[in-house]
């Protein structure tokens, strides 16, 4: 039960470390006039339902987000769009993309 307290413990602090990272990254593709914010994805766990989408030069990104950091994203605009079905991989792909330009 320890290891699985721990493991539990590490994977929630990741989870809020990811959580940032996309906070900051959020904020500023919205301070450079990209389309970004918050959406809701209904047919997700009901602790991941809370997105965030950002509609970057080489195509749309999101996250989900654990409902225990959705208090960072508080206040944050909501954005304007539909989920264009990218999957992590086209997600990664479309950042990558970016870095390249």
């Amino acid at each position: 039960m320890v290891l699985t307290s721990q493991f539990n413990s590490i994977l929630e602090e990741l989870s809020t470390e990811r959580s940032v990272v996309v906070l900051a990254l959020v904020h500023m593709c919205i301070q450079l006039g990209m389309n970004a914010g918050t959406y809701k994805d209904n047919s997700a766990n009901h602790n991941w339902k809370d997105m965030v989408m950002i509609d970057l030069p080489t195509g749309q990104v999101s996250w989900h987000i654990h409902k225990n950091d959705w208090h960072l994203f508080e206040g944050l605009q909501k954005y304007d769009g539909r989920w264009d079905g990218h999957d992590k991989a086209e997600r990664e792909y479309r950042i990558k993309q970016l870095t390249k330009k």
